[in-house]
């Protein structure tokens, strides 16, 4: 690290709690004892978020002390906003005398990566005490840091400002295609389009294979994380295993599926099969095999994605302990307006047109965010190294 501040050791001008768990029977959900930290999955924005308390706490961090996460994801930081128990996952930084607290914090942002890097271990990486003392720190004078910090905080409040500006962006642009849908389907009420039940359009509601997927082979075998936005995600893909109920669930160009069992918000979920590979689907699916002389794939696909579905699948799920399930005979109740072929094809013409809009939209939001991080990245280092 090229600078002209002096380097110290982080053992030197800071000190470092490293977290130990207690005995599992000082822990309660009943806010007893301090909150108890055990790694980045208690973690928030900024500050944890208490889940569990420790009536007899070991290691104890104090209000504004860093958490810094020890085991795997190793570097992810946190600030803890009140007196709390950290465990084996965590370790606490306290600056000492001549060492601000938010320096140290915007140090430790720059060098997440690099902190990360050091873990070792075959099972889940991990970084030790040893690790955290030996980090080098450019030190200037107090009066310097707060001056680094005062002009880091300026300039990431207006990023902070511009990021907002492109996550709303993307809410609005989320809505557009939902907005479109419920005019079109507004405009078609009032008898101009026949509604009618799903199962009246459908020759078959067909349940995935239950065979249990390999981790490689030759066939992909589509699960419900593979449905994304109305199509198929060909990332994260598991394989089906050789045998005689391949051909049942092989899919075809046009195949509608149905997610039916998966977490509250997410049950329902519907994308299209574009034929563009061979691949099975799961038993967590459901493939709607519809009449071709009534309804065109791309539209039913666009409908049950739609407001109106996800209603619909909000009202008529069945929740268990942490999976909701939409059965075919409910989804055969699903009611829709059904304009005629003609109709349906031009809107879905409209649909593509405006999907295609919205994707290219979205990406742009996405890189001016990636490139509002990166921009927060040059900050830091631009601060912590001003001679290069």
């Amino acid at each position: 690290m090229k600078t002209n501040y002096q380097i110290k050791k982080l053992d030197d001008v800071c000190e470092i709690i490293m977290g130990q768990s207690p005995a599992s029977s000082t822990y309660n959900e009943k806010g007893e004892g301090l909150p108890f930290y055990q790694g980045k999955k208690d973690y928030g924005k900024k500050y944890p978020t208490p889940r569990v308390w420790c009536s007899l706490p070991i290691k104890i961090v104090e209000d504004a002390d860093i958490l810094i996460s020890v085991r795997a994801p190793v570097g992810a930081l946190n600030i803890s906003k009140e007196k709390s128990c950290i465990g084996r996952g965590l370790a606490g930084l306290r600056a000492k005398e001549g060492l601000d607290q938010k320096y140290l914090w915007y140090f430790l942002k720059l060098r997440k990566k690099n902190i990360a890097d050091l873990g070792t271990g075959s099972t889940f990486t991990a970084i030790s005490k040893k690790h955290l003392e030996n980090l080098e720190i450019p030190l200037p004078s107090l009066a310097e840091q707060k001056k680094i910090v005062a002009r880091i905080e300026k300039v990431f409040a207006k990023i902070d400002e511009a990021t907002h500006l492109r996550v709303e962006a993307q809410k609005a642009i989320a809505k557009l295609l939902p907005a479109t849908l419920h005019e079109i389907f507004e405009e078609g009420r009032g008898g101009r389009w026949n509604e009618i039940s799903l199962g009246d359009v459908v020759n078959k509601f067909q349940y995935g294979s239950s065979k249990k997927s390999l981790n490689s082979g030759k066939i992909p075998c589509l699960r419900m994380g593979n449905l994304q936005n109305g199509e198929i995600d060909w990332t994260n893909l598991k394989y089906a295993p050789v045998n005689e109920e391949i051909e049942k669930f092989l899919l075809k160009d046009g195949d509608v599926l149905f997610n039916r069992t998966n977490s509250p918000d997410l049950v329902g979920k519907t994308s299209i099969f574009r034929g563009t590979s061979k691949a099975v689907f799961a038993g967590y699916l459901i493939r709607i095999d519809y009449d071709k002389e009534k309804i065109i794939g791309s539209f039913l696909n666009y409908v049950l994605n739609s407001v109106y579905a996800k209603e619909f699948c909000r009202n008529i799920k069945t929740d268990g302990v942490s999976q909701s399930n939409i059965n075919a005979q409910k989804l055969a109740t699903f009611t829709l307006l059904l304009p005629p072929l003609s109709e349906q094809k031009k809107i879905v013409a409209r649909l593509d047109t405006l999907s295609a809009k919205v994707r290219i939209l979205q990406e742009a939001q996405s890189v001016q965010l990636a490139d509002l991080k990166a921009l927060k990245q040059s900050i830091l280092h631009e601060a912590f190294n001003p001679s290069e």
